[in-house]
């Protein structure tokens, strides 16, 4: 019943576009009721989740977002399980990017949504431990790859881990663009009260009121900058990935460490490259002449004005 409920990428939508008031909580055992339907219909369900999740956070503009951060965090657990059970869903994506490189608009989708699930430790320590395991049972003999064409058991972990730096940065970024929406909605709040009323002052103590308004809009965090802060997420590379690849390597092919090195860290690039980077906006730095210079440019033309009304 709830997979057949979340087929269809508008409900997603529609269900993660809102805050729900138990925090996510019943949302959440409708995402795991899901999980666990089995075969096409409950692989269909997790996709379309990760695609609505990926493709609902793309726009950099917050307002052109389709999906809630905070509730898709609050459901990360809970998809995070549904595709450790539906495991093909991302093993596709990821073999296909780690391997060749390829996304595709709807696998791209899939691959962003899969990584801000990851956000989550507890949801990608459990998608990690199935990988782990469906990558114990793939054929391991290494005879005939190389780094453009590695073993699947080897460039799908591997790119899982550059998922995971993805949506690391790219949480970083989101941050940054929300930080800028609202450093522009109390600019627009200050200009449109504050600002309105400086400038129906007269004269010169308008003038002397303009700059005032200036100085205070900096002070009180109003002039439409914004500081991104430091960012405090984890980071992946071709070191974590060739960790992973290594540690699941049975005995008996211990002697190909540098070939499942160069797999591994070939397959993070591949992924890496295919995914891109999100940076965060870089906000102008305060403008501390700005208000002085409309001063003055502002007196210059109030004295201006006041010789032309002598001359009439």
């Amino acid at each position: 019943m709830s997979a057949a409920l979340l087929e269809d990428s508008r409900i997603w939508e529609a269900l993660l576009s809102r805050v729900w008031g138990d925090a996510g909580a019943a949302l959440g055992d409708v995402v795991t009721q899901a999980g666990l339907a089995p075969g096409a219909a409950g692989d269909h369900a997790v996709r379309t989740g990760l695609r609505t999740v990926g493709g609902g956070l793309a726009a950099d503009d917050p307002a052109h977002w389709t999906v809630n951060r905070e509730t898709v965090a609050a459901i990360a657990p809970a998809l995070g399980g549904a595709v450790a059970a539906h495991l093909t869903v991302a093993v596709d994506v990821l073999q296909a990017v780690g391997v060749d490189g390829i996304t595709g608009e709807e696998g791209g989708d899939v691959l962003q949504g899969l990584g801000y699930v990851t956000l989550d430790r507890g949801a990608a320590a459990q998608i990690g431990q199935a990988l782990h395991g469906w990558a114990l049972v793939q054929p391991g003999s290494l005879d005939g790859t190389g780094p453009l064409d590695p073993l699947p058991a080897i460039a799908v972990p591997s790119a899982y881990v550059a998922v995971q730096q993805f949506a690391q940065r790219s949480d970083y970024a989101l941050d940054g663009l929300q930080a800028r929406e609202s450093a522009e909605l109390r600019e627009q709040g200050w200009d449109l009260t504050v600002g309105l009323l400086v400038q129906v002052i007269p004269g010169y103590w308008g003038v002397a009121a303009g700059v005032l308004e200036g100085y205070a809009a900096i002070a009180l965090d109003a002039d439409g900058t914004w500081d991104n802060g430091v960012d405090r997420g984890l980071v992946f590379d071709r070191d974590d990935a060739t960790a992973v690849a290594v540690a699941q390597l049975p005995p008996e092919q211990a002697a190909h460490v540098r070939a499942v090195t160069w797999q591994a860290q070939a397959a993070f690039d591949r992924t890496a490259d295919a995914l891109g980077e999100r940076r965060p906006p870089e906000s102008a730095p305060h403008d501390y002449l700005e208000p002085l210079e409309d001063g003055i440019s502002d007196l210059m033309l109030e004295r201006a004005d006041g010789r032309l009304r002598r001359v009439r």
